[in-house]
C-alpha cells in the first residue's frame, strides 16, 4: 500500500540530447527529492512518440485529448504529481520542440479546468507546484523569459502554481558546470538552489506534502 503522505514529484526531461546539461541538473534535483522521501517519476520527452496539438477542439467537451498516442501515458502522471520540474535547454529563446509538444498537448487539461469552472466545481486553491530548470549557452538579456512564460501557463493549465526558475535567472553553461560537482547531498541541494518557501509563517521544503 502506497503512503499517501509522500510527495509525488515528476521530472520532465526536455533535452533531445541524453545526458546533456539540463539532464544533469534535473538528475540532481530528483536525487534530492528522493533523498527527502518523495516518490519520484520521470518523463523523457525525447523518447515519446507524440504529435503536437491538432487544435481540433476535441477536448473542449470532455477535457480529454482525442489524439491516441503516447501522450495518453503522460496525462495521468501530470494529474497525480504534487510537484513538477520542467527541464530544458534554451533553443531560440524558448523550450525545445520535444517538451513543447507536451506543453501544447496540455490544452486538454486546460479544457478540463474550464469545464470544471463552468460546472461550478472549480476551486481557487491550486493542487501543486511547478518549477523550471533551464540552461542557456548565450548571454542574451531576455534569454530565459520565453521559457518562463511558457512554463507559467503550462502549470496554470495543470492547476499548479509556477514557483519560478531554478535558480530564478536560469543557468548559463559556465555557472552550471561550477555547481554540478557540489550537488552531492540534499542539504547542499536545498541551500544552493534555495528551494525553501514560506507558507503560513512556517518554512516548508517543496518536498513536503501540502495539507
Amino acid at each position: 500500500m502506497k503512503d499517501s503522505s509522500r510527495v509525488k514529484v515528476l521530472g520532465i526531461y526536455g533535452s533531445p540530447r541524453k545526458g546533456g546539461n539540463s539532464d544533469q541538473l534535473l538528475d540532481k534535483v530528483l536525487e534530492g527529492a528522493q533523498s527527502a522521501g518523495a516518490e519520484v517519476k520521470r518523463i523523457y520527452a525525447r523518447d515519446l512518440k507524440i504529435s503536437g496539438c491538432q487544435e481540433c477542439g476535441g477536448c473542449e467537451k470532455t477535457g480529454k485529448c482525442v489524439v491516441n498516442d503516447e501522450m495518453q501515458t503522460v496525462y495521468p502522471l501530470l494529474e497525480e504529481a504534487d510537484v513538477i520540474f520542467l527541464a530544458s535547454p534554451i533553443f531560440f529563446y524558448g523550450l525545445t520542440a520535444q517538451i513543447k509538444a507536451i506543453v501544447d498537448r496540455a490544452q486538454a487539461m486546460w479544457s478540463k479546468k474550464m469545464l470544471k469552472a463552468r460546472a461550478g466545481k472549480g476551486g481557487t486553491s491550486l493542487r501543486g507546484r511547478g518549477y523550471l530548470v533551464a540552461v542557456g549557452a548565450t548571454r542574451g538579456k531576455n534569454l530565459f523569459e520565453g521559457a518562463q512564460l511558457t512554463a507559467r501557463y503550462f502549470f496554470d493549465a495543470l492547476e499548479m502554481s509556477y514557483e519560478g526558475g531554478l535558480p530564478p535567472g536560469g543557468w548559463s553553461k559556465t555557472v552550471m558546470h561550477l555547481f554540478i560537482p557540489v550537488f552531492h547531498n540534499l542539504s547542499t541541494l536545498l541551500h544552493k538552489l534555495q528551494f525553501f518557501r514560506i507558507s503560513n509563517a512556517l518554512p516548508l521544503t517543496i518536498f513536503q506534502k501540502q495539507p
